[in-house]
């Protein structure tokens, strides 16, 4: 019957010890400096990932929305890896990595369950953090963007992306 199981409820002292060693780590590691291996705290947000994988293998129709973390935390831990290693002051010109963040997760989401709903939010969110990237890049290349005509510019877009959505929904029902 144990064997039915999942290994979490199987022996859950493993993880308790586990808890209790990384604290330790942390108390510890505020007190002694282990060589650089406080930069490497962006590795915890694989632990999620590695989770919720194993149940994206198992069941990937019933599991896609699983693919919208995974790809997030996925996507920031590298992000924040780099960071780590690089400046954080280049969060200033990198910030809409939060912003595609999500948009790629919801965007891989997609590629499993192909609701067109999902499509457009994330074609939605990536062209609003493209947008933004590209008004740092004209800014750090001294050309001026007027917002109010960046803004319309979006709403274009949004809207092409609703009218060429429920076009092909329409064309399909």
């Amino acid at each position: 019957m144990e064997e039915n199981r999942p290994p979490a409820k199987r022996n859950p002292v493993i993880i308790g010890i586990v808890l209790i060693g990384l604290g330790l780590m942390f108390i510890i590691g505020r007190f002694v400096d282990f060589g650089g291996i406080g930069r490497l705290w962006p590795l915890f947000m694989f632990i999620p990932v590695a989770a919720l994988s194993a149940s994206l293998i198992k069941d990937p129709k019933n599991n896609a929305g699983a693919l919208i973390p995974i790809t997030i935390l996925t996507f920031l831990g590298v992000y924040f890896l780099w960071l780590n290693y690089t400046d954080w002051s280049r969060v200033a010109q990198t910030w809409p990595n939060f912003i595609i963040a999500p948009g790629l997760g919801v965007l891989a989401s997609w590629l499993i369950t192909r609701e067109r709903s999902q499509l457009a939010s994330a074609v939605v969110i990536l062209i609003l953090g493209t947008a933004m990237y590209a008004r740092i890049i004209m800014s750090n290349l001294g050309m001026r963007v007027d917002r109010f005509v960046l803004l319309g510019i979006l709403l274009i877009l949004g809207g092409i992306t609703v009218v060429v959505v429920s076009h092909r929904k329409n064309r399909r029902d």
